[in-house]
Order: structure tokens, then C-alpha cells, then sequence
């Protein structure tokens, strides 16, 4: 599935590229048998991460309790490695629709490091779109601020 053109749909109706439904999938990892494994089963969009990532990891099955906020948004994303994953991720057959900014427990929480975090990540969004992504999602709420976002060795439900 190129760009331009028509595709035709289950039923034989041609339909413009970018209507319908597509299968999506965010991404961990650029691993070659992460993405193969998601082209095979039919994965055609991806959200990109923001770093050149290889190492699988296996996640829990029960998602563990969390209770910190998250830590600074850290530097700014580099646009070479932005092209160089989104490169990578497509030539599996991928297509790369958007990436994911990490939110900022400063911004959240209106600590002093805000205006450093908002720096950050209006540096990022520039060097996003300079590399070709058209869409940057986010999530700053209440509850990621007071729980976090990634799973903290050693702890879980019931914990």
C-alpha cells in the first residue's frame, strides 16, 4: 500500500487512500522480529518511538501498581534518529502515522522545571515534524502525573 492510488476493500468498492479502517499498533522496540512479527499478522500503521531501540522486553501480564510521577522530559529528540527509525520501521512494510511525547511530572505538576520541559519538548515537536511525522499525540493528566507510566521493577497490584 503506496501512496496514491486506490486500494480496493473487501467487497471490491474502490475506496480512497486513507479512508476505512487500518489496523495500528504502537512500538517498544524496532527490533526486525518485533516488526516482522507485526507485519505478518497484519499491523499496517505504527506509532514510532523516539529512540533506535532493539532489545525486545516481555511485559507483565497484570499491569503493576505505580506510584511515581514522571521524571523531566529529558532532551530534546534528535530529528537524524526520528528519520533513521521511521526509515528502519518502514522498510518492514510499516507505515509510521504518529509518535508519542512523554509527558512531564514538572509541566503536570507545575513545578520549576516546567519552563525547561516546555522547551524540550517544543524542540521536539520542531525536530518531529522536520523529520516527516505528521502527528504527535500526548496525554497530561492527573492521573499519569500521580501514578506514572512505566512499569518499576519489584512492584505490582496488591503491592
Amino acid at each position: 500500500m503506496g501512496g496514491g492510488g486506490l486500494t480496493l476493500s473487501r467487497d471490491n468498492e474502490q475506496r480512497s487512500p486513507g479512508s476505512g479502517i487500518r489496523i495500528g499498533k504502537g512500538l517498544g522496540d524496532v527490533a526486525p522480529e518485533t516488526l516482522t512479527f507485526y507485519r505478518q499478522i497484519g499491523v499496517e500503521e505504527m506509532t514510532m518511538p523516539s529512540r533506535f531501540v532493539t532489545q525486545t522486553s516481555r511485559r507483565p501480564l497484570v499491569p503493576p501498581r505505580q506510584r511515581q510521577a514522571p521524571g523531566p522530559q529529558g532532551d530534546p529528540w534528535d530529528e537524524r534518529e526520528l528519520r533513521r527509525i521511521k526509515e528502519h520501521v518502514e522498510s518492514f512494510g510499516l507505515a509510521v502515522r504518529w509518535i508519542g511525547l512523554r509527558p512531564s511530572g514538572a509541566i503536570l505538576m507545575g513545578l520549576p522545571e516546567r519552563d525547561r520541559d516546555i522547551d524540550s519538548i517544543c524542540a521536539s515537536i520542531r525536530a518531529a515534524g522536520n523529520a516527516g511525522l505528521k502527528v504527535i499525540t500526548y496525554t497530561f493528566s492527573a492521573l499519569r502525573a500521580s501514578e506514572g507510566y512505566r512499569a518499576r521493577h519489584g512492584e505490582g497490584r496488591g503491592m
